[in-house]
């Protein structure tokens, strides 16, 4: 098949031009397990601006910005392939040339895989897209491979205080599903308000979970300090270094308990 990303050249007038679409609006688009579009809804088609004859049949990186970086691709096939349902913020452009961004849950589906999209607008984007700039311009400037560039979009997250993707994914799609409701003058019904709390909850464990493996990592000069000093005490030391050993095997058990 045709790589289409090719075939149509997007008008460099509109390169920063956004595309609108509305708050309330979600659009979706099916693809094969290769990534081929088989189906979407008109919201897709009519925001993508290509007929249904140039999408159906073309590869989905059609509507790939060049602004975003390889590894939010590379993190986003390697976890669909594993059977993950992924959420991630993508800078997507249309055949004009204009650009829009969305949230996006990609989940694998019989024969393929189906990614629903809904407008970003919470503060949790607005740090993403910075990370992207920021991720992209590594890559430019040191070469990166796809796989190094999302090992640096996973630190990121950690950084950010998410003990892992799924922490962060979870909890962006609930912030971005309170600021959507917020936005069209609504409120989040009761399960998704349970949703949010129990992800804000679990993004404050890991933040205190990291804290804590920080000071455990802080104190284990302790025992190295104690030993120190049983060796100038010669004989008398023999306690303290007996003290020490046991203050160490206690951090060991405790840090291993907090990591797990």
């Amino acid at each position: 098949m045709t790589d289409q990303t090719s075939v149509f050249a997007a008008d460099p007038a509109y390169a920063n031009s956004e595309a609108q679409f509305g708050l309330a609006e979600l659009f979706y688009s099916r693809t094969d397990q290769r990534g081929v579009i088989q189906s979407g809804n008109c919201v897709f088609q009519r925001v993508a601006d290509y007929d249904w004859p140039e999408l159906i049949g073309a590869p989905h990186k059609i509507i790939r910005h060049p602004d975003m970086p390889k590894g939010v691709f590379e993190l986003l096939w390697n976890r669909i392939k594993a059977g993950k349902p992924t959420g991630a913020y993508v800078k997507n452009r249309c055949k004009t040339g204009r650009y829009y961004w969305v949230f996006a849950l990609v989940s694998p589906s019989e024969g393929g895989y189906i990614s629903t999209r809904i407008k970003p607008t919470s503060d949790v984007f607005g740090l993403v897209s910075n990370l992207y700039a920021d991720v992209l311009e590594r890559e430019k400037k040191l070469g990166l491979s796809p796989r190094e560039s999302a090992d640096i979009i996973e630190d990121a997250v950690q950084a950010l205080g998410f003990s892992n993707y799924d922490a962060f994914q979870s909890h962006a799609l609930a912030i971005e599903f309170e600021a959507r409701a917020s936005g069209m003058g609504g409120v989040i019904d009761p399960l998704q308000r349970r949703f949010l709390d129990m992800s804000r909850a679990i993004t404050q464990v890991g933040v205190e979970t990291a804290e804590m493996t920080e000071a455990f990592m802080a104190i284990r000069t302790v025992p190295m300090n104690m030993r120190l000093i049983a060796t100038r005490l010669e004989s008398a030391g023999g306690p303290i270094s007996a003290i020490s050993v046991n203050y160490s095997q206690m951090l060991e058990e405790m840090s291993m308990w907090v990591k797990t």
